[in-house]
C-alpha cells in the first residue's frame, strides 16, 4: 500500500532476487482493501500493470512481465 500525494503513489520492493516479475496495482478509492466491480463485471477503480498495456481486460502476465537483472530499476505504471 501507498499513499498518493500530489497524485502520485510510489512504492520500493527491497532486496528483491533476479528473476521474472509482473506489478498489476489499483486504486482503491473506497479503502476498502479490494478492487470493486459493477454488477457486469466492470472495474469501478483505476487499475494498471507493469508494461502499461491498454487492453479491455484485467493485465495479464504476457503484458506485464520483465527480467529484473539490475541493483535497482525505476518504472512509471499508468492507471
Amino acid at each position: 500500500m501507498s499513499k498518493i500525494e500530489n497524485g502520485v503513489a510510489e512504492a520500493t520492493f527491497e532486496n528483491v532476487p533476479e528473476g521474472t516479475y509482473a506489478i498489476v496495482l489499483y486504486h482503491d478509492k473506497n479503502g476498502n482493501k479490494q478492487m470493486d466491480f459493477d454488477a457486469n463485471g466492470m472495474p469501478l477503480e483505476d487499475y494498471g500493470g507493469s508494461g502499461n498495456a491498454m487492453s479491455y481486460g484485467p493485465p495479464n502476465w504476457e503484458d506485464c512481465k520483465f527480467d529484473f537483472h539490475q541493483e535497482k530499476l525505476e518504472m512509471e505504471i499508468r492507471l
